[in-house]
């Protein structure tokens, strides 16, 4: 993971969407940060980060301001722990369906082109 963000790099891979709301709605701050920092990780590098030193500062800043927590909620997040496990899973889930249906993501269809015959 690289180790330096601009602030257009951060709003372009790291800001959260609407859509992802529910995956970590009512939940403590350390959860949220969690789920937010695993699904936006997850979505960048095609994995889970393994350890919280995986995730620079800055990125950490930017998603805490989103959720109007602070980004050291991040360091409390167990992930070791059934909590983590079971939220790597729904958030790998939730990107699988994505990609089954591109419109979950809020992509639009193109219309089907028409061939010449």
């Amino acid at each position: 993971m690289k180790r330096r963000w601009d602030e257009q790099e951060l709003i372009e891979h790291w800001t959260l969407f609407k859509s992802e709301e529910a995956l970590f709605a009512n939940r403590t701050d350390r959860g949220r940060s969690g789920v937010a920092v695993l699904l936006k990780f997850f979505q960048i590098n095609a994995r889970f980060p393994r350890h919280h030193k995986d995730v620079p500062g800055p990125v950490l800043a930017f998603v805490g301001e989103q959720l109007s927590i602070p980004p050291t909620a991040w360091f409390d997040y167990d992930l070791k722990g059934r909590s983590s496990k079971r939220d790597r899973e729904h958030s790998s889930e939730r990107l699988l369906e994505g990609c089954r249906d591109p419109r979950a993501m809020g992509a639009t269809i193109p219309a089907r082109p028409r061939m010449w015959s």
